[in-house]
């Protein structure tokens, strides 16, 4: 259920633009699955598949249960659900978000919610994902003796949810969780520490990760420079979550710079981008985890080239909108050193032409003539008025499903084909005209 299900979700959307708005909507539901594990802990089981969660209670355990994506009514957003189980108020819910690119926020917009003294011993309960050909669903089913009491279903429309007065019909279901007042059970696969949750958690990352348009360029930088980045992320990884724009003073800035709050280590740098105005992104891994980060400024009054701003590890990494807020603020820390005179030195860009040998062949025949073979000529290197104009390509990483690259590649085939067909046409035109 949940590859057809996040199939459905992230089929909608299109290969990113340069300011890619799925990334940013990753990056929020990142935080508020987060924020919502730091709330409940996490319903898990360990190795030998005993149910417990973060206290370590086996009775009515409490947590986040399972996490997912899914598009209720193909809005132009899909929404984040999230089922946790609370230990505090013993209740079952599903909790329902939606992102506004406009304000660039997620509102939560519903929760269902069921309390475990509701259902007697002799009963059981259950919350499930719900589908058929045209719509998904939350459902909400009783039994006893496994014969069906009760059911409820759930969809939302237009970032409204509703609870359905005539049920649908031929919706197929996954459990989510089971339970009555003296028990609850887990429907999905929550063993090894509720591994399937942190691949969802890991895949909103790397969709906030990858959403990033600006060039990645760690390889192109000279061994000078990068033995002295080296050096300030080394430091870095020190600090579990620090930043400059919570300091007023520069001596509590430098206090804070000087107090260690991570046991992490730094391990290598994976990317580093050039934000303008002498900022720079990083990421990098720790021994613990790859979603690590820091945003840097080069100035010649730093130790080692570059003052730290901000470092985040073990965090989500942000996206472009965040990157470009970032900076504004920084812009107008009166905390922040001057940009230094001496850019990054970088290497030129690589991108060798193919040789002849080693180049596509196409063969073209005009009307009647006699077949005439070419060399093609690659399109991600070429000259335009003597200046090499090379194609960025970015890949952005969907959330679950490469598939919705395919769209694109047939459109990109498609005009191909198009383009092809007039230089047959008006080659052929020319070949007529000259009979005359």
């Amino acid at each position: 259920v949940a590859i057809f299900l996040s199939c459905a979700s992230f089929g909608l959307f299109s290969p990113a633009n340069a300011d890619e708005p799925v990334g940013k909507m990753s990056s929020i539901y990142g935080y508020i699955l987060n924020d919502y594990i730091e709330t409940f802990g996490v319903l898990s089981t360990d190795k030998n598949g005993e149910i417990f969660d973060s206290t370590g209670d086996i009775i009515t355990p409490g947590g986040v249960i399972y996490g997912d994506i899914l598009n209720f009514d193909n809005n132009n957003y899909p929404y984040l659900v999230i089922f946790t189980a609370s230990q505090e108020y013993k209740t079952v819910s599903c909790h329902i978000w939606l992102y506004n690119d406009e304000t660039e926020k997620a509102s939560r917009i519903a929760i269902i919610e069921k309390n475990y003294s509701d259902i007697p011993r002799t009963h059981i309960a259950n919350f499930n994902i719900g589908w058929n050909k045209t719509k998904r669903y939350i459902t909400f089913n009783t039994y006893e003796n496994n014969v069906k009491q009760s059911a409820e279903f759930y969809t939302v429309i237009n970032g409204e949810a509703y609870k359905y007065v005539n049920n649908p019909s031929g919706v197929s279901e996954s459990d989510i969780a089971d339970f009555n007042a003296y028990y609850l059970r887990p429907g999905v696969d929550v063993s090894d520490y509720n591994k399937n949750l942190d691949v969802f958690f890991q895949k909103l990352k790397n969709s906030a990760a990858n959403s990033v348009s600006h060039e990645n360029i760690i390889s192109r930088i000279s061994q000078d420079d990068r033995v002295n980045i080296d050096r300030v992320l080394i430091n870095s990884a020190r600090y579990s979550n620090l930043d400059i724009s919570n300091y007023t003073d520069e001596a509590l800035y430098n206090d804070a710079l000087n107090t260690t709050t991570s046991s992490d280590k730094f391990t290598q740098i994976s990317a580093f981008y050039d934000l303008g105005d002498g900022f720079y992104y990083a990421t990098f891994d720790t021994t613990k985890t790859i979603y690590n980060y820091a945003i840097l400024r080069k100035s010649d009054k730093a130790l080692n080239g570059y003052q730290l701003l901000k470092v985040r590890c073990d965090g989500i990494p942000l996206a472009d909108r965040e990157l470009k807020n970032a900076k504004l603020a920084y812009l107008n820390n009166p905390l922040i050193l001057e940009e230094s005179q001496i850019p990054i030195h970088l290497e030129k860009k690589n991108t060798p032409k193919p040789s002849p040998e080693t180049a596509p062949q196409i063969t073209v025949t005009v009307g009647t003539s006699a077949p005439v073979t070419i060399t093609s000529v690659s399109g991600s290197a070429r000259k335009s008025d003597g200046i090499d104009v090379v194609k960025k390509e970015l890949e952005i990483e969907k959330i679950f499903d490469s598939r919705i690259k395919l769209p694109a590649a047939c459109i990109g085939g498609g005009i191909a084909a198009a383009l092809l067909t007039v230089l047959l046409v008006y080659i052929y035109s020319d070949n007529e005209d000259d009979k005359y």
